[in-house]
């Protein structure tokens, strides 16, 4: 073959290892094509790509679940197969094939490349060169600039002394005296020295407990050129001085000599802004670049990233694999967060056992912050985020006092906790503030925001806004996402210091929402409802007390309000409520945001986080049938998982199934009530009754209680006990009041067919006169019927066809209008002064509506609305 060159299909998502093949490929002397790196300016991407794939020996392709989703690279492997190209299928994950490359590729030879993909690059580079005809050049052995425990360096005597002597201190957590023996076999480049140096430079808490004298020797060596030190100071300007300046200009540096912590720490200036502009982009690619380059603190990064979402889509699955490498490396916080994982259930099964073997694994590595993690393995279910039995939560406490021995700020803080709640020990609000303040000196971060939450609300000290935002900012500075919202709050509750104003919590809140934590998910439903439209969430399940504010400073801007839901959802705080929230805009319309079968995904997820209005939702949609097919089972169970959440609309939902059982399809045009027996029916109103007071209790934001069921108990009356009977009048009455239009005419309907109550026909013309001024319809039809005489209910004397006629104008339906019409051609003019038609106006009696926020703006007629059930036809 004359070009002996491969080209390279991948999708983006995989830069990473496709760089990664390019390079080992071209290290064994196999030239490569890789996009964007070969494309030629001045010609089009689509011609450069056409004839990189003409021209070339062979294909590789990237194969993962990206690029089986990927047009592009799907494009490029159907314009390799129609030129006949030799095509190297590298699978990365175990996605299964779609339509398209089951066609080009179902016959070919996959090189099965996962879970470890960099274990198969040596054997892809030789099925490489025997189809091209190359013999391979196998690489110069090179010193790697990545720090691995697993690197032989040269034994220099007095550093495997210092090492080993290294190692002993930070089993027992003394960081300081760990760190002074390392430094000058680390900056000699002894490769063991830095993995441990690194492992005290990467935790804040770490290197609050060293001593910033004996970086003055480190500073030397990094302005003489050293790049190791150049990472140290950077480290140092970071978390210690606090010189943004300086940290960047000194990752900048050691970046610039090719080492990978370079790299690694340019990548972090760039999400966190440091004395550069963000840009998640330029972080993503500098932190590839340092995990191409095997270091193992880049991988831990990226794995971390990935599981908690940071600055990319939450990828559980890809961070398992990554700390799975990290552990085999021996970086000790890998066997916490992987234990974590398994506590919680997060990508992986629920495994208590693991969890605490995990635990104990990062604790024999030396990783005693882990003490804080096992004790609330100890302390609290998190499944259920309940806490444990006493004797559990003792273990927990025990557990905590052993990691304050070693001197854990963040057990301390734990402890500190557990005082200030209760659990576990006496409730002790004063002592716990006085242990915050001395985790906080010990470095522990999350007590500043501890600390600044007892000042701002005055629990165990005095209530002191200033002394609160200093220590917000304190813990703002290390950054600590959870002192970023609680800024945020002081500002929007108007308590702002240093001259912020209530707009400044916008900043704050979007800080905390982009680092993460306990409250970014709290910072990012702010932000929402600071800038979203009140229209935008038109489906009622979504109210909640918010809706009682109005942020008249902020410009409106629905896509940028949606925008903060969506990236809280990508994160890793499983907050219930956003997945709830995101899900029900995109699964409702008017809006330009729907995206049905995505907002199902994530209503989906509220639920298994234990949401109930998505609950609710979900049912509703499986009843309709119009996003799915339709599955009234389903909905049932829907329906239960909302009401066992003590959810008043779960319980109406179960109600609702009930009742319409009871109704069958009477509703219906030529519908007809069901052959049911009086046994049956009896248990059916009996649960149907109870379900209904349930909901009544808890309230309900979808519908009221009645709103659906109540035709069945006026069917059934008679198997109600009198109490039930006028416990449901009551009931109806009450929303009536409120101002649901349909309880106002349902009260009309009770009074007009006497049923649940006694009939009066002066009770029934007024609730329907109410509801047909506010509008309701199907009210004005009843009127139109009982003056028109075609209900008897009405005396003969009080009927009136000119009132009539006026009534039934008032109903847009066909057969009202023909009703007006004849009766106005019969010469009954519709008259407005007719002693039995009230003026137009808003409040009747006793009735003075205020539209509530469960109020529909249409709902169907029921047939109940229109029917006599003392004539035999039912309309």
């Amino acid at each position: 073959m004359e070009n002996k060159y491969v080209f390279i299909s991948y999708s983006s998502a995989n830069k990473g290892i496709a760089d990664a093949t390019c390079h080992i490929l071209e290290e064994c002397g196999i030239p490569c094509w890789i996009a964007p790196r070969n494309i030629i300016p001045g010609k089009t991407w689509a011609g450069n790509i056409v004839q990189a794939i003409r021209d070339c020996s062979l294909m590789v392709l990237i194969y993962s679940e990206d690029s089986n989703s990927s047009s592009q690279v799907a494009n490029e492997v159907d314009k390799a197969f129609s030129h006949g190209k030799i095509i190297i299928p590298f699978m990365v994950d175990s996605t299964p094939m779609n339509d398209d490359f089951d066609y080009y590729l179902s016959r070919k030879h996959w090189l099965v490349a996962y879970p470890d993909y960099k274990k198969m690059l040596m054997p892809l580079v030789e099925a490489v060169a025997t189809n091209i005809g190359i013999e391979i050049q196998r690489p110069q052995s090179k010193v790697s600039n990545s720090i691995s425990r697993k690197e032989v360096t040269a034994a220099i005597p007095q550093y495997e002394v210092a090492i080993e002597t290294a190692r002993k201190l930070l089993l027992n957590y003394e960081h300081d005296t760990a760190f002074a023996e390392l430094i000058r076999p680390a900056l000699d480049d002894y490769k063991e020295a830095q993995f441990l140096v690194r492992t005290i430079l990467t935790t804040y808490s770490r290197m609050q407990r060293l001593n910033a004298f004996r970086f003055k020797y480190v500073k030397e060596k990094a302005d003489s050129g050293n790049a190791f030190a150049q990472y140290m100071m950077c480290r140092y300007y970071t978390h210690i001085e606090r010189n943004e300046g300086e940290a960047y200009r000194y990752a900048n540096l050691c970046a610039a000599q090719g080492k990978s912590y370079g790299y690694l720490e340019l990548s972090m200036a760039y999400e966190f802004a440091t004395s550069v502009e963000r840009s998640y982009l330029r972080a993503h690619e500098l932190l590839d670049k340092a995990v191409n380059m095997d270091d193992p603190f880049a991988m831990m990064r990226l794995a971390k990233d990935n599981l908690y979402g940071w600055t990319r889509k939450r990828n559980p699955k890809r961070a398992f694999m990554l700390l799975k490498q990290c552990m085999e490396i021996g970086i000790p916080e890998s066997f916490e967060v992987m234990g974590n994982m398994y506590n919680e259930g997060d990508g992986v099964e629920c495994d208590r056992k693991r969890a605490l073997e995990l635990y104990q694994r990062a604790l024999d590595e030396g990783y005693l912050e882990a003490y804080n993690s096992m004790a609330w393995y100890y302390l609290v279910n998190m499944e259920t985020f309940q806490y444990r039995d006493d004797a559990e939560i003792q273990q927990g406490i025990s557990l905590l006092r052993k990691g304050i021995e070693y001197g854990v700020a963040m057990c301390l803080s734990t402890l500190a906790y557990c005082h200030q709640e209760g659990i576990g020990v006496l409730k002790k609000t004063e002592q716990a503030f006085r242990w915050y303040k001395k985790a906080a000196e010990a470095g522990d971060p999350g007590s500043y925001f501890n600390i600044g939450c007892m000042y701002y609300y005055g629990n165990g000290c005095q209530e002191n806004n200033a002394e609160a935002w200093k220590w917000f900012i304190r813990g703002s500075q290390i950054p600590f996402g959870s002192c970023f919202y609680q800024l945020g709050l002081m500002c929007q509750e108007g308590y702002g210091q240093d001259g912020k104003t209530v707009a400044d919590c916008v900043d704050y809140y979007e800080e905390s929402l982009r680092i993460g934590g306990g409250y970014a998910s709290e910072s990012a439903l702010r932000l929402y409802n600071i800038f979203r439209t009140r229209p935008l969430e038109t489906n009622p399940l979504m109210r909640d007390d918010e809706n009682t504010y109005y942020y008249d400073w902020a410009p409106k801007d629905n896509h940028r309000a949606v925008n903060y839901l969506k990236q809280a959802a990508g994160m890793s705080d499983y907050s219930p409520k956003i997945y709830f929230k995101y899900g029900a805009i995109l699964c409702t319309e008017g809006h330009g945001f729907t995206d049905e079968f995505e907002g199902i995904r994530y209503l989906k997820l509220a639920v298994e986080k234990g949401e109930p209005r998505a609950a609710v939702m979900l049912a509703q949609i499986y009843e309709k049938g119009e996003l799915v097919d339709k599955d009234l089972e389903k909905a049932r169970e829907y329906y239960q998982l909302a009401a066992d959440k003590d959810c008043g609309d779960g319980y109406v939902g179960l109600a609702k199934g009930l009742c319409s059982q009871i109704m069958g399809t009477i509703d219906e045009p030529d519908g007809e009530l069901p052959d049911i027996d009086k046994a049956t029916k009896q248990k059916l109103i009996g649960q149907a009754y109870e379900y209904v007071c349930q909901a009544d209790k808890l309230g309900c934001k979808a519908v009221c209680p009645l709103e659906e069921t109540i035709s069945a108990f006026m069917l059934e009356d008679e198997l109600l006990t009198p109490a039930e009977r006028n416990h449901l009048v009551e009931m109806n009455n009450k929303y009536a009041r409120l101002g649901n239009l349909q309880c106002i005419v349902d009260r009309g309907v009770m009074f007009h067919i006497g049923r649940l109550t006694k009939p009066d026909v002066n009770k029934a013309i007024e609730a329907y006169q109410q509801a047909a001024r506010l509008d309701k319809e199907c009210a004005a039809k009843n009127l139109g019927d009982l003056y028109s005489g075609k209900e008897e209910s009405l005396p003969a004397e009080r009927q009136d066809k000119s009132t009539a006629a006026y009534w039934y104008e008032k109903d847009s339906s066909k057969d009202s209008q023909a009703i007006s019409a004849r009766l106005r051609e019969e010469g009954h003019q519709v008259v407005i002064n007719s002693e039995h038609v009230f003026y137009e106006k808003k409040t009747v009696g006793a009735y003075q509506v205020d539209i509530p926020l469960f109020m529909r703006p249409s709902l169907y007629i029921r047939f109940f609305q229109v029917a006599h059930l003392r004539v035999g036809q039912l309309c």
